[in-house]
């Protein structure tokens, strides 16, 4: 199934069925504003934001692989 990842303003990730335009799995951990996201070769969705923090997800287990709070200030890229 192909899949979609997005980003909003309301601090959701949200991964689609490209096929069906259905919602598959919505992540919701930031606190604050999302500043990037990107998906790796392997699948996995990683995002950062302005609440420090860096997270990485399978969407298709729609589970939280890692939590990255290393940082001091805002996280603004992932790749």
């Amino acid at each position: 199934v192909p899949l979609v990842a997005t980003a909003s303003e309301d601090l959701d990730i949200k991964v689609w069925n490209a096929d069906t335009g259905y919602c598959a799995r919505t992540f919701g951990d930031h606190i604050n504003r999302l500043k990037d996201f990107a998906v790796s070769p392997q699948g996995l969705v990683a995002s950062c934001g302005m609440d420090c923090m860096a997270y990485c997800y399978d969407p298709r287990e729609g589970t939280k692989v890692a939590v990255l709070d290393g940082h001091d200030s805002i996280v603004s890229s992932v790749t």
